[in-house]
């Protein structure tokens, strides 16, 4: 019988890009490893820098699923955010291993997606995603149904240009152009 697996990066295989977060993206993001439960959203990421998230659900650790009601209000949130970065802004799947999964299902999830994590990907299509540990970012590319996994530390890099937030507390939080 075949199981999903994903490769860490690195031998022969090339490099990836490697995502870069606005610091405050992460620090929320890690700030929500830290509960028991899970959740699941979106990042919004625009040439090489993840601007901004969306959550769109809460479930109980090892098993995170999407709000309706959430997603909708998902398409609202992008649909205002689209049109100030424009065509350029993607929206990536997250969601996290918290400390809640990682003490029921073991350490080995503080590094590395589930078969399910696996398998969720194939069954959307989706060609990356995030999972956030409390140690780490784990990013995953997908190639048909072959896998690859990069673990990213929390560094976030400072906004230093002038810029302007549109956020739901609680919820999304994301870092708009300055008007032009």
């Amino acid at each position: 019988e075949r199981t999903a697996e994903a490769r860490d990066v690195g031998g022969s295989n090339p490099p990836l890009p490697i995502m870069k977060f606005v610091a405050r993206v992460l620090e929320d993001l890690r700030r929500a490893t830290n509960r028991r439960n899970e959740i699941t959203g979106y990042l919004f990421y625009v040439r090489g820098l993840v601007m901004g998230y969306f959550i769109t659900g809460e479930g109980s650790p090892g098993k995170v699923v999407d709000s309706e009601k959430r997603l909708r209000e998902l398409e609202n949130f992008y649909e205002k955010i689209k049109k100030e970065w424009g065509e350029d802004l993607l929206a990536i799947p997250f969601h996290t291993h918290s400390k809640g999964t990682i003490k029921i299902y073991g350490e080995y999830y503080a590094t590395h997606p589930s078969e399910g994590d696996l398998e969720t990907m194939i069954e959307n299509q989706w060609k990356e995603t995030c999972i956030f540990t409390p140690k780490y970012i784990i990013n995953l590319k997908r190639t048909g149904e072959r896998f690859r996994k990069v673990l990213l530390p929390y560094k976030g890099y400072k906004i230093t240009k002038p810029h302007r937030t549109y956020q739901i507390h609680g919820k999304a939080y994301c870092v708009l152009p300055m008007k032009r």
